[in-house]
């Protein structure tokens, strides 16, 4: 079953979580202007430096699982206890030679239908390594 592996932990094999979507963020560059006063536009310092530096980026995924639903908050707790916080690699099973360096946050949980969702959003730098 495809999945994410966050650090040590695959989001199935590891921890029954089945991925449902994911959203994988792009970083933005990190725009330095200046307004001058009486002139036209702003003076741009982007590149001043050199490269262009960039801001950390944001990937979300969403998981269901099969447990039984009076094991939802047990598994909840299992999982937050596994990556919450936590700074790790984040490898997708859809690109497994490259990883992203980041901090999952379990921000969700939700039952609907005895079926129990878990949300992870990952904080990570803005590159993807190999």
């Amino acid at each position: 079953m495809k999945g994410i592996t966050f650090g040590s932990y695959h989001s199935f094999d590891d921890l029954k979580l089945i991925l449902n979507s994911k959203e994988i963020g792009s970083p933005s560059p990190k725009i330095v202007t200046i307004d001058i006063e009486g002139a036209d536009g702003s003076l741009d310092l982007t590149d001043f430096f050199g490269d262009t530096k960039y801001e950390n980026l944001t990937h979300k995924f969403q998981f269901s699982t099969t447990a039984p639903h009076n094991e939802f908050l047990s598994l909840y707790s299992t999982v937050k206890n596994a990556i919450h916080g936590k700074k790790m690699r984040v490898i997708l099973d859809d690109d497994p030679l490259f990883y992203y360096i980041g901090r999952p946050t379990v921000s969700a949980f939700t039952s609907d239908r005895n079926i129990g969702q878990i949300s992870v959003e990952c904080e990570c730098e803005p590159f993807k390594y190999k």
